[in-house]
């Protein structure tokens, strides 16, 4: 179009009349805008008919409507910029190409954008990560391509080298982020804890000085939402989970189970020493080992046999990680017997039920042994 129209027209065009030039204008918009419908309702369908009928998700994220149709928008003014400027004399002609390169730079920063959302998207659904993870990313990379977009747009407008609107932002710099401070920690925040992984949408985190204890709903450059499971919403700031101490339960949610430590006080004084008949006994059902003897296995050694025995046979009890009923250190109420197990079952309802039950079977079989859990005598009568 560009050989054609130096051919016809001239380098400059300068001899042709105001109403050639307007008919000419017309028809370089004209044909624009019919570029722009063949591109969007022609060239996109067949597009994404051909992407749809491969067999990887990725391409059809990455050339999805919105990431084409913004492509489109691209078509007609650079089609226009490299036209008009044939037709129009000064000063129409300087104008409309400095507007003509704002919107071309406005297209490209549009479609950059949303080349970015298919690639996040692309991330979410085909590698299944996390979108709260990423989101940060896909924020703060679409904030720098609009800056920079802004700053030649501006630029262009006023005539004048990107460097010079830079040189003054720096200059302003210092400024901006005492202002803003709290909107950079933010974004810093979030990036870095995007990049470590170090919490997602939905993962189950805790900050006990906050009273945080419950699931994260979103998380954008400037806030974490949690919805406690008392079902109220708090917001932190993305700093806070750094400058913090907090803890992620997503790694017992991704493991075989969920630890549980529950457990009884023993009175001293109900530990007892066991005849031969016990001992032989309490072999034979497999709460004691076979080297044990008469005089130096207890009842307590016994009965913590019984309750491991009893754990390991329950299907929602983990046996294949880590299980024992062991001593804590004697205190003023007795020797602590405690279970120290991981449950298969992880919803909460269900989580404590389990507890209850496996402290409930340990009181409940203590006196079988001679056992007596301690409780504090009231001084009243």
């Amino acid at each position: 179009m560009e050989q054609w129209l130096l051919d016809n027209l001239g380098s400059d065009g300068s001899h042709l009349s105001g109403g050639i030039r307007l008919v000419i204008v017309l028809c370089i918009i004209v044909v624009s805008f019919i570029a722009y419908f063949i591109v969007k309702y022609a060239v996109i369908p067949v597009i994404q008919k051909i992407v749809k009928q491969t067999e990887t998700q990725w391409d059809d994220i990455l050339l999805s409507e919105r990431v084409c149709r913004s492509f489109s928008h691209i078509v007609p003014p650079v089609i226009m910029l490299i036209a008009l400027p044939y037709a129009l004399k000064e000063p129409f002609e300087g104008i409309v190409v400095r507007l003509l390169q704002v919107y071309v730079i406005y297209a490209v920063c549009y479609f950059i954008s949303a080349f970015m959302r298919g690639i996040f998207d692309i991330f979410v659904h085909v590698k299944e990560h996390k979108a709260g993870s990423l989101k940060g990313i896909l924020q703060t990379s679409q904030i720098i391509v609009w800056f920079v977009g802004i700053i030649l747009m501006v630029s262009t407008l006023m005539g004048r080298s990107p460097l010079y609107l830079i040189t003054g932002l720096l200059s302003a710099s210092v400024v901006m982020m005492l202002i803003f401070q709290d909107t950079i920690k933010g974004l810093v925040a979030g990036i870095q804890l995007a990049i470590n992984d170090m919490v997602r949408v939905d993962d189950w985190i805790t900050i006990p000085a906050r009273g945080v204890n419950g699931i994260v709903t979103e998380m954008t450059l400037s806030t974490v939402k949690i919805q406690n499971f008392d079902q109220t919403i708090l917001t932190v700031q993305p700093y806070t989970l750094l400058s913090e101490t907090f803890q992620n339960w997503r790694g017992m949610r991704e493991s075989g189970g969920r630890c549980f430590q529950r457990g009884i006080n023993v009175d001293v004084d109900s530990v007892k020493f066991l005849d031969a008949s016990q001992v032989t006994d309490y072999q034979q059902k497999g709460y004691l080992p076979s080297t044990s003897q008469a005089g130096e296995a207890t009842n307590l050694e016994a009965y913590r046999g019984a309750i491991l025995k009893y754990l390991s046979e329950k299907p929602e009890i983990n046996s294949r990680m880590t299980l024992m009923v062991r001593h804590l250190p004697q205190t003023a109420e007795g020797i602590p017997v405690q279970i120290y197990a991981f449950s298969t079952i992880k919803k909460w309802e269900d989580f404590e039920e389990i507890q209850a039950r496996m402290l409930e079977y340990m009181l409940a079989r203590a006196s079988e042994f001679g056992i007596r859990p301690y409780q504090r005598r009231s001084d009243r009568h």
